[in-house]
């Protein structure tokens, strides 16, 4: 019987040379776009759902990750004891309690608690708090900036600024001159943080989704990062193409 001698892969055509060329550049791009790709799931898939993970109000406490960032806790923070037992501290213009975390304007000056929320009180505005974290905090301008904060025992709401002292009976929607007997005014203390507390706030400058983002990108290993994570979107480009070009290749020449 006739037989066919087998020839090596370089002695066929031209059309032969370039297949095997083509699927050399499909392996060598899927072997440096392994890890690239492994990157762009881990942190994508997260960032798809971040309002279900709530990605943007989590920080994050890591502390080499703070220190890649250079956040670091103030010196200094201003603490109000036994309020909800627990303390309440504020570090720049970061407001802290046992279950929430906000952005608030001025310095802290007391905080009074009831039953359903707890008010506190900057030397520019009032915040409501409900003990219920779901539900919103309200926010109240002051008439002017304060300088002390405190109640009576009627239980009325007493500020006192330069326009003198005043008091409020519906949570601070109105305020007017008091001519009544000496309040009880708060005193907030200072001292310097915990790590905890340092690790903490270093969490409300520095969420997640800022995290997943930086690394979805790139930018969290700086401009060598970013470049490395565009090659790697290049790359998929090329095997998508190569890949293809393999398969329809396969097809037509039997390979």
């Amino acid at each position: 019987p006739h037989r066919h001698r087998l020839r090596s892969p370089t002695r066929v055509s031209g059309t032969g040379v370039r297949f095997w060329s083509h699927r050399t550049l499909h392996r060598l791009t899927g072997i440096c776009v392994a890890l690239p790709l492994l990157v762009f799931v881990a942190t994508g898939l997260p960032l798809q759902f971040t309002a279900e993970l709530r990605l943007g109000s989590q920080g994050v406490s890591l502390a080499w990750v703070q220190d890649r960032y250079g956040v670091e806790a103030p010196a200094q923070v201003t603490v109000l004891p036994d309020v909800q037992q627990a303390e309440v501290l504020q570090a720049d213009a970061t407001l802290m309690t046992a279950t929430r975390q906000m952005t608030v304007s001025g310095r802290l000056l007391g905080a009074y608690s009831m039953p359903q929320w707890t008010i506190f009180a900057t030397s520019e505005e009032l915040l409501i708090i409900p003990n219920i974290e779901q539900v919103p905090v309200e926010r109240l301008a002051l008439p002017q900036t304060i300088t002390a904060f405190g109640r009576t025992d009627d239980p009325y709401l007493l500020i006192e600024s330069s326009a003198g002292i005043e008091f409020s009976a519906d949570l601070g929607l109105t305020w007017r001159q008091y001519t009544g007997a000496a309040g009880v005014w708060q005193i907030p203390s200072f001292r310097a943080p915990t790590r905890q507390e340092a690790q903490r706030y270093a969490a409300t400058q520095l969420s997640w989704e800022r995290l997943l983002q930086d690394l979805h990108s790139g930018r969290f290993f700086g401009q060598i990062g970013v470049w490395f994570m565009s090659f790697a979107g290049l790359a998929l480009v090329v095997l998508s193409f190569t890949g293809l070009y393999l398969w329809y290749a396969s097809k037509r020449f039997g390979r």
